[in-house]
């Protein structure tokens, strides 16, 4: 839906409330402004709207308590909760694309980020970005709806607790490959692989610059 319609679609609910023309003009815009920073055609959920008329940042480093309750009220709604996970150390445009792919999957993006130790437990060497900066920089991203902290080596306790109607990882990945699978099928959910856009040229930045 694009801003227009949306404008409209938010004025016209404000109005069948009972809201003045006025107020209900603020409702139809907050929801405008919404869809305008989400990748693609997308749509102003309740919770989104809620958090833009509080003036609240529209996006920021959740917890699991939070983003249980808001996967609960989207799915109330009728909408698909997408779940994700990763390190994402050094966020580039490959991670971002990503995002954006999963966004589109359905109507509330949950994205776990691996805790400092299960990712240097993952991968044998601590990440270069301590887990508070890859979950803000990951949450800051218009395509994200929660992005949580987590600290297993796997997201089966993130899905266990989410019960995501969509499982989705990265195209490197085949669903054979991922511990996840089964706890998908369990919550009655499916695994969806993406294809993976290339990444930015991470060389030390002193090597990029002109001497």
């Amino acid at each position: 839906m694009g801003a227009g319609d949306t404008f409209v679609a938010g004025l016209a609910y404000a109005l069948a409330l009972g809201l003045p023309v006025e107020a209900a003009a603020d409702v139809g815009q907050a929801a405008a402004d919404v869809v305008v920073g989400l990748p693609g055609t997308s749509t102003c959920t309740g919770e989104r709207l809620a958090a833009a008329l509080r003036g609240e940042p529209a996006r920021r480093v959740s917890t699991l308590a939070a983003a249980r309750e808001a996967a609960a009220a989207a799915r109330a709604a009728g909408q698909t909760v997408v779940l994700t996970n990763g390190v994402f150390d050094g966020l580039h445009r490959g991670h971002t694309a990503f995002l954006e792919d999963a966004a589109r999957m359905g109507g509330l993006l949950v994205v776990g980020v691996n805790s400092d130790q299960s990712a240097h437990r993952l991968h044998g060497t601590p990440p270069s970005t301590t887990e508070d900066d890859r979950a803000a920089v990951v949450a800051a991203l218009a395509s994200v709806d929660h992005a949580l902290v987590f600290d297993s080596e796997t997201a089966v306790p993130l899905i266990e607790a989410l019960a995501p109607d969509v499982y989705v990882k990265g195209g490197d990945y085949l669903p054979g490959m991922l511990a996840e699978a089964g706890a998908v099928e369990a919550v009655g959910g499916r695994l969806e692989t993406l294809g993976w856009t290339e990444r930015a040229d991470r060389r030390p930045i002193d090597t990029r610059v002109d001497r």
